[in-house]
């Protein structure tokens, strides 16, 4: 079996007892409740943004119908592994889910940085989101207690 070199997510690396428990636990609640309801909010409610956090508007499609689908289906999933006991399970959802909001904060860094975003209460709001997905699932697979 090949495998990645090491890094801060443990993509190609994750594995039983490569993670703190109590970490990865408080995480995937997180991502049930979190990207769960996001999500659900951007698939049937998306003008709730609007009212509460000032969101833009967005595509329906390739905004709330996209963004709502990849939120629930990281819910579901969290809820699925958390009913069946399987944190193993989990840890390639926040090895995934912390690797692609990484992603998105360095994106939208170098976007608000060249003046292609705005800081608003919503852009606030979600990038906040993702910034406290990356840290925690990056503690949760960095703050092993067996290492």
């Amino acid at each position: 079996m090949k495998t990645l070199p090491n890094n801060i997510f443990g993509m190609g690396h994750v594995g039983v007892s490569k993670y703190n428990p109590g970490i990865m636990k408080f995480m995937q609640m997180a991502t049930i409740f979190g990207a769960g309801g996001f999500g659900l909010i951007h698939l049937f409610k998306p003008d709730l943004l609007k009212t509460l956090l000032g969101a833009p508007q967005n595509s329906l499609m390739l905004g709330d119908m996209f963004v709502g689908s990849v939120f629930t289906a990281f819910g579901l999933a969290a809820l699925f592994t958390y009913i069946c006991d399987n944190l193993d399970e989990y840890a390639v959802i926040a090895s995934f889910q912390g690797t692609y909001k990484f992603f998105w904060c360095v994106a939208f860094i170098v976007h608000y940085s060249i003046g292609a975003i705005e800081l608003n209460l919503f852009n606030n709001v979600y990038f906040a989101i993702m910034l406290i997905f990356v840290i925690g699932d990056a503690l949760a697979f960095k703050l092993n207690p067996q290492k």
